[in-house]
């Protein structure tokens, strides 16, 4: 949609330009050597092509990004995740990744109502983004859920950026008293997208269980999840 709603733009706006500087040229060759008229007219291409590379950038961005927080969002989550698991079975790397789920935020909107709610969301954002790596992939899942890739980072690595953000959050005086549960994934060579994120929500699960926790996937998590769930 995003790629449709560019090209019309670019054909739109430099079939327009395209006529006006064609003109433009025609006049200038009247009393300009013919030089100095090609030389403006790859000038003007060369122009031409910066611009539309910056939009395309741009566009393509707003794909990827959530409207709201400015994060990336769950459709550029999975891509990068099948990316950055491929990258790690190659180079023998390690992997993981977080599911955070803000805990009581419905009662935020209850009590103050969604353009508070909404508020939080991008002050949460912010914190996540703060607080993580620069190549580390933030982004919103959906609702008041957001999900990291840890690229290059172990176990122990990624539980330590956890606690990190569960403190910063637990800690701050505007998140209207608010906590984050997150579960962690270290994901196994083996493992598809669909997987890692379904092993990924059970640890999440598991944090949930208590709130403003963090819970690492081991192998026998979700027997007992599942016991929980029916109990």
């Amino acid at each position: 949609m995003m790629e449709e709603m560019f090209w019309r733009v670019v054909h739109y706006v430099f079939g327009f330009l395209g006529v006006s500087v064609t003109a433009a040229l025609y006049a200038l060759s009247s009393f300009m050597d013919k030089d100095t008229v090609w030389l403006l007219a790859g000038g003007t291409a060369a122009l031409a092509g910066i611009v539309t590379g910056k939009l395309l950038k741009y566009f393509r961005r707003g794909a990827c990004t959530d409207s709201l927080t400015g994060l990336w969002n769950r459709g550029y989550f999975n891509r990068r995740l099948m990316e950055e698991m491929e990258r790690a079975q190659r180079s023998q790397s390690s992997l993981c990744i977080a599911m955070i789920d803000t805990d009581n935020f419905k009662r935020i909107n209850d009590s103050y109502g969604h353009v508070a709610g909404d508020k939080l969301l991008i002050e949460l954002a912010r914190m996540l983004k703060a607080n993580t790596r620069t190549f580390d992939v933030v982004s919103r899942w959906g609702g008041d859920e957001f999900a990291v890739i840890f690229p290059d980072t172990t176990v122990e690595g990624a539980l330590a950026v956890a606690e990190r953000l569960r403190l910063v959050v637990q800690t701050n005086p505007d998140t209207y008293g608010v906590t984050l549960s997150i579960g962690i994934l270290p994901v196994g060579k083996d493992t598809t997208v669909i997987q890692a994120i379904e092993m990924a929500d059970q640890a999440l699960y598991k944090a949930k269980r208590r709130k403003n926790e963090v819970a690492v996937w081991h192998p026998g998590l979700f027997r007992s999840v599942c016991r929980a769930s029916l109990a």
